[in-house]
């Protein structure tokens, strides 16, 4: 809205001057200079993925990591009974 009003341009105006101008395209937080335009959603998702994905991989992560220890204790338990019950079936 700002480019648009400084400008005096309509919306396909912004659009076109903001595609060929990596001036533009820096104020308003593009990091690399763009020749393609995507929907404003996908922009938006874009953005929040790279603020957010990190974070979220890694809570997922740890998610995973605490999900495998669960697995291996309980089978190493579950071993470890079994054993015991055979030691005392020996007996």
């Amino acid at each position: 809205m700002l480019l648009k009003n400084i400008y005096n341009l309509s919306d396909e105006g912004v659009v076109a001057r903001w595609m060929e101008n990596p001036y533009m395209q820096y104020f308003t937080g593009e990091k690399v200079f763009k020749i393609r335009l995507m929907a404003a959603a996908a922009y938006n998702m874009m953005h929040w993925m790279n603020r957010n994905a990190l974070a979220s991989f890694v809570s997922w992560l740890k998610a995973v990591v605490e999900g495998l220890e669960n697995v291996l204790f309980e089978n190493v338990n579950k071993s470890a009974r079994q054993n015991s019950n055979l030691a005392i079936v020996a007996r």
